[in-house]
């Protein structure tokens, strides 16, 4: 083993084991020809390529099927005096807007 106290600077330093020789390493992949390499590569690339298209689809599904919601159902303001009465009051927004004057008048 190899010590390099210099480099950190403490008591014990870095220790560094030797590697064997890349002679020792056993390759997995080494007996695999051309044409199996191709198949596994085409195999990979069809998958990845559905699972593509299949999110699109999602994605391409579900913005139709939020923008038929939201035609469907319109947001409304709540917040704005005019919101407010045109969801509470019937009549004419006129006849909302000075009733509701009339009640803030009394109220106070």
């Amino acid at each position: 083993m190899i010590k390099y106290d210099h480099w950190l600077g403490t008591k014990d330093g870095l220790k560094i084991k030797e590697v064997s020789e890349p002679t020792d390493i056993i390759w997995e992949n080494r007996a695999l020809t051309n044409k199996t390499r191709v198949i596994r590569r085409t195999i990979v690339y069809i998958i990845i390529l559905g699972m593509l298209a299949l999110s699109g689809w999602a994605i391409f599904t579900l913005s139709i099927t939020s923008l038929s919601l939201k035609l469907k159902y319109p947001p409304k303001d709540c917040l704005s005096p005019k919101g407010f009465v045109a969801a509470n009051y019937k009549g004419s927004e006129e006849e909302k807007l000075k009733e509701m004057e009339e009640d803030a008048v009394e109220e106070f």
